[in-house]
C-alpha cells in the first residue's frame, strides 16, 4: 500500500520515512525533509491532497507546503523520544529498568545452581 509521495520526485511510496525507490530520496537524512514527507502522506493529507502533489511533483513542479504546519512537524519531530528514554506514565524510563531485569536473572541463574546440588 503505498500512503505517501516523495517530496522530490513525486513517486508513491509505503510510508513517510522510507526511502524512495525510484529516486533514491531517504527523508531520514534530515528534519525538514521528514516533515515534508509527513505532509505528503496519508496521515497528513487526503487522497486528493496526495493525487495532487504526486501530479506537481511527477511535473516538476513545486508544492506549496504550510509553513506553519511544517514548523510544528519539525518541533515535533526534534523534540521526539525514543520509547525506552521516554519516562514511564509513573516511575522510571523502561530502560533503567534493563540492568535490574539482567541482575535478577543472574542472581536466580546462581541461586538455582547452588542450591540444586
Amino acid at each position: 500500500m503505498s500512503d505517501a509521495v516523495c517530496v522530490k520526485c513525486g513517486s508513491r511510496k509505503d510510508g513517510a520515512f522510507a526511502p524512495c525507490a525510484a529516486c533514491g530520496l531517504d527523508p531520514a537524512e534530515h528534519r525538514a525533509l521528514q516533515a515534508k514527507s509527513l505532509l505528503l502522506s496519508a496521515a497528513h493529507a487526503s487522497p486528493a491532497e496526495l493525487a495532487e502533489a504526486e501530479r506537481r511533483l511527477k511535473a516538476g513542479q513545486p508544492v506549496a507546503y504550510a509553513p506553519e504546519r511544517l514548523a510544528a512537524l519539525e518541533e515535533e519531530l526534534r523534540t521526539q523520544q525514543t520509547p525506552l528514554l521516554q519516562p514511564a506514565k509513573r516511575g522510571l524510563p523502561p530502560i533503567v529498568w534493563l540492568p535490574v531485569v539482567v541482575a535478577a536473572a543472574v542472581v536466580s541463574a546462581i541461586l538455582y545452581a547452588f542450591f540444586s546440588h
